[in-house]
């Protein structure tokens, strides 16, 4: 009886050292997303290139922050902006301003989750609203998301 219970003993010891070993030598990270925007009107037409600025206006641990996002060119040569600082700022969540060429056109909210699974670490979208709706990840993938301008 000793000797089954000194086994067992032996047995949930190694198993218990191997499975917290299992991540040892893995360091796996990936860090949230970059975040490009497409501007698009009430007729789903791409009317990024009508702006010049897109700047993101937020308050984090009570301090004002502000992100310009800048302006890119994709492929097929369309207009859209980048930030690739909202995922890192979002973690708790934040609800910014959108202001275009210097007029708030509405308030985005993002929310991303840092997640640990399978010895990595990653982030999750949670939540991305425009005006409190859903902003949309099209099917081209050139752009993360499409935001309506009212």
């Amino acid at each position: 009886m000793k000797r089954n219970i000194t086994i067992a003993f032996i047995s949930l010891s190694v198993w218990i050292c191997t499975a917290c070993d299992k991540c040892k030598d893995i360091a796996c990270f990936t860090p949230p997303p970059n975040f490009v925007f497409k501007i698009v009107d009430k007729n789903n037409q791409n009317i990024s290139s009508s702006f010049s600025e897109f700047t993101l206006k937020y308050s984090k641990n009570g301090t004002a922050k502000e992100e310009k996002l800048s302006k890119v060119t994709t492929a097929s040569q369309q207009a859209a902006f980048r930030t690739v600082n909202l995922g890192w700022e979002s973690t708790d969540g934040i609800l910014a301003d959108v202001v275009l060429d210097g007029n708030v056109r509405g308030k985005l909210f993002c929310k991303m989750v840092e997640k640990n699974e399978d010895c990595c670490s990653f982030f999750e979208l949670e939540k991305l609203t425009f005006n409190e709706q859903a902003i949309s990840n099209p099917k081209d993938q050139e752009y993360s998301y499409l935001l309506l301008v009212p």
